[in-house]
């Protein structure tokens, strides 16, 4: 799911680069886009961890017991 998203973000950075570059300039358009950096850092920070994760940390659970759990709670 999160790579399907790429396509699209990588279009609308073309848009705004050509659009938006010949206003601003390229540097405000790099630190602009460089904002992105602290919001994966407050995302980071602040949310929790998957419980699937966690159990998998606590436990020791190699990958494929963690996909053998992750079909069990799914049924």
């Amino acid at each position: 799911m999160l790579q399907s998203g790429e396509p699209i973000g990588v279009a609308l950075a073309a848009v705004v680069g050509f659009m938006v570059t010949p206003v601003i300039g390229w540097r405000a358009v790099l630190l602009a886009s460089s904002a992105t950096v602290l919001l994966a850092y407050v995302a980071r920070r602040h949310l929790p961890e998957s419980q699937l994760w966690t159990a998998q940390k606590e436990e020791q659970l190699s990958p494929g017991a963690a996909l053998r759990l992750i079909w069990k709670r799914a049924w």
